[in-house]
């Protein structure tokens, strides 16, 4: 609690989060320390992430239109993988959480480079064109994401799932390990995200991964459902 007042704005945000319908108990907090609280140390750090990455990090000059789709992307996912995670490991909820968070923000880190580029050494060239940069993208992004997050002394897990988010992964067994386990259910998250935000593959069958996890779900409609309610919560604050 005393760490989030340093920012008023993100404490604001906070105990109105923890407010909304989605997230709210039976009483209205008024307090940082209740909203903590009500959502646990872990969650809440997960959720302050959320709030001040959109604000501090999910920037790039020139660029934040594509930045701020990014973010959009970004927080779909996690609300995605914490449902998903609540299923099979609710111990590492929180942490899915932020790893889906993070999983593209090697795309941002791309798109600050090309924005922050010396106009007058570059003049002859011009700047990135779209194309090269969602290809630069595409490719590179995983790798700077995982850079990042073991920059921030994320665990190893969480690092080892952002680099393999796009990988193909042999097929499960019964002695799964976290880190595979925590992969899998980003790269659910990352399709869900995609299904929720940039309407795509509406009408394709999910990736059959996705299906195996998306456990006492009955329908993938389900869990965009209740991915669109947190989704939505936090909208409504950031805004």
């Amino acid at each position: 609690a005393r760490a989030i007042r340093h920012n008023p704005v993100v404490a604001a945000q906070f105990v109105a989060l923890a407010n909304s319908a989605y997230f709210s108990g039976r009483h209205r907090i008024e307090h940082l320390d209740e909203a903590i609280v009500r959502v646990g140390m872990k969650q809440a750090a997960a959720w302050v992430t959320a709030l001040i990455t959109e604000a501090a990090l999910f920037l790039a000059v020139g660029y934040r239109h594509q930045a701020k789709e990014v973010f959009r992307h970004a927080l779909a996912s996690a609300v995605n993988a914490q449902l998903i995670a609540d299923l099979h490991v609710p111990s590492y909820s929180a942490d899915a959480f932020i790893m889906a968070l993070l999983h593209d923000f090697g795309r941002v880190y791309i798109l600050a480079i090309a924005g922050g580029q010396d106009i007058e050494t570059s003049v002859d060239r011009g700047a990135p064109s779209t194309s090269m940069l969602e290809r630069a993208s595409d490719t590179l992004h995983a790798g700077f994401s995982a850079l990042i997050a073991r920059s921030w002394a994320f665990d190893k897990k969480i690092v080892s799932a952002i680099l393999d988010h796009h990988a193909a992964l042999e097929e499960a067994s019964d002695d799964d390990s976290d880190t595979l386990l925590l992969t899998r259910i980003l790269q659910a998250a990352d399709e869900m995200g995609h299904r929720m935000i940039d309407a795509v593959w509406e009408n394709e069958r999910p990736d059959p991964t996705t299906i195996d996890l998306l456990g006492t779900f009955e329908t993938i409609d389900e869990l965009l459902e209740d991915a669109q309610a947190a989704y939505s919560a936090f909208e409504s604050v950031l805004s």
